[in-house]
C-alpha cells in the first residue's frame, strides 16, 4: 500500500516538473501560455512513462 501511494506522489511530482517546464517553453515560443486539454493528456502519459522507465 506504501509503495503504491509512493508512486502516486513520484508521478505528480515528475508530472507536475514537466506542466512547469512545459508552460515556460510555451511563454519562451509563443509569448503566452495557452491551455488546452490535450498538453495535461500528453503531460500525464509522459510522467507515467518516465516514472517507470526510470524506476
Amino acid at each position: 500500500m506504501v509503495n503504491i501511494l509512493y508512486s502516486i506522489v513520484g508521478i505528480f511530482i515528475i508530472y507536475i516538473v514537466i506542466a512547469i517546464l512545459w508552460q515556460l517553453a510555451e511563454l519562451r515560443l509563443y509569448g503566452k501560455i495557452t491551455p488546452r486539454k490535450l498538453d495535461g493528456l500528453v503531460a500525464i502519459i509522459l510522467a507515467v512513462s518516465l516514472f517507470f522507465n526510470l524506476k
